[in-house]
């Protein structure tokens, strides 16, 4: 499990969980449980031109993951409001930032695509040292511009997803799982309405093909 930034360089990592654990259980018992304990911190929150209150800085996660302060998921269900909507679509353009990141990794070190034959903690040891290389080779102007060209990740145009070129290099990567639940605090849930709020008024029209799917659910 990992964390990235949006030039697909990882920054928080966790390698050693058991398969059969959801992608929730697995964040809190490392990196959520650093963050809630004061060992990860956060810049200091700030104003986003256009809203009065300060917004504290978040992670972005998809439905596996627990709602928090410090972490957005998306909206649940399918009939949302068309404010709402609007806010998954946004959040799901943030999140395509670390599957690209995860795509790059898998597609280029081939030794993650297939079983590896070795004890736990060599096999984490050969996952740390390809993050490891991947950062380091992404902070090379030279050695990065042909181990992730333009082309190789998604870009969008107008609303329009370009998938990148990892992707026919691999096969797509499996979904994650739900949570069985979602418990968070009234002010978690108070910060994600501002957020959608701000979404719609401040951030833009949506493309208009958006509009019309969103009408329909």
């Amino acid at each position: 499990m990992a964390a990235c930034d949006a030039e697909y360089n990882f920054t928080l990592i966790d390698i050693g969980a058991y398969g059969s654990q959801s992608d929730g259980g697995i964040f809190s018992r490392v990196i959520g449980r650093a963050v809630e304990t004061g060992d990860i911190v956060f810049p200091p929150p700030e104003v986003i031109p256009g809203m009065a209150q300060e917004m504290p800085y978040y992670l972005v996660g998809d439905a596996a993951f627990p709602q928090r302060k410090w972490l957005m998921r998306p909206y649940p269900g399918r009939s949302l409001s068309l404010q709402k909507s609007i806010f998954n679509y946004r959040l799901s353009r943030g999140r395509r930032t670390i599957e690209n990141a995860f795509g790059i990794l898998a597609s280029r070190w081939r030794i993650l695509r297939s079983v590896m034959v070795a004890q736990p903690d060599t096999v984490e040891a050969y996952v740390s040292a390809c993050v490891c290389l991947h950062n380091f080779i992404k902070s090379e102007t030279c050695g990065s511009r042909f181990y992730c060209p333009p082309n190789y990740v998604d870009s969008e145009n107008n609303g329009v997803v370009n998938e990148g070129n990892w992707r026919l290099e691999m096969a797509a990567l499996r979904g994650v799982g739900r949570l069985g639940a979602n418990i968070a605090t009234r002010v978690a849930y108070e910060l994600r309405d501002m957020l959608a709020n701000y979404f719609i008024t401040r951030e833009g029209e949506v493309p208009w093909q958006y509009h019309k799917v969103t009408s329909i659910n």
